[in-house]
């Protein structure tokens, strides 16, 4: 992946986000016997163990033995899965407080929002791709305040002028969805964050 194409993830990266280094990481094939967890998906939150094998699948797929499956059950990891090699790193300061595939499909939305708000020499809001958040915290029912949002776009590169017209932006959105629509944020979805 080209870093330069995608600020938000490269930010992302160097701020301590789980999902954006392993994005970068994604063509990098784990050695047998290395551990690591899920990220993204069904099983995210799962551990498992880099499998030897004989041939190389390919370049971006492996085997793996997942701690929850009994007998000689194995399993393909693809590029498409977003894996964190174990240790674990700390939890960053401005991760939001959801779970873990929330989180992830959260960076996913704030990553690609950062991203298109990057010009050559300046930064702008992308309103589309801030609507695009709007929505998928208001559809999710996610317990998300205005501030902490702002910590996971400020960790992918946004620049800390724009943080009052997207945080009460962001604000008067979700409000606006909740009176037309219903579906209030559910409580219960607040959590340690990155909890599996």
């Amino acid at each position: 992946m080209n870093e330069s194409l995608h600020p938000g993830i490269a930010f992302g990266a160097n701020a301590g986000c789980p999902f954006c280094r392993a994005t970068l990481d994604i063509r990098t094939t784990p050695k047998a016997g290395t551990r690591f967890r899920f990220l993204t998906g069904y099983d995210a939150g799962e551990c498992g163990t880099v499998l030897d094998y004989p041939s190389p699948i390919s370049d971006d797929r492996f085997l793996a033995k997942m701690d929850y499956e009994t007998g000689n059950i194995q399993r393909r990891v693809t590029s498409r899965d977003l894996i964190e090699i174990l240790p674990l790193s700390p939890i960053p300061n401005w991760a939001p407080p959801l779970e873990l595939r929330s989180a992830a499909e959260l960076d996913d939305v704030v990553a690609k929002f950062c991203d298109s708000g990057n010009r050559p020499n300046h930064w702008v809001i992308d309103w589309i791709a801030l609507f695009e958040i709007i929505r998928f915290v208001w559809q999710k029912r996610l317990p998300l305040e205005p501030i902490e949002l702002w910590a996971v776009i400020d960790a992918h590169g946004a620049p800390n002028q724009f943080q009052l017209a997207i945080t009460d932006f962001y604000q008067k959105g979700r409000d606006l969805l909740i009176y037309s629509n219903g579906k209030r944020p559910v409580k219960k979805k607040r959590v340690h964050p990155f909890a599996t």
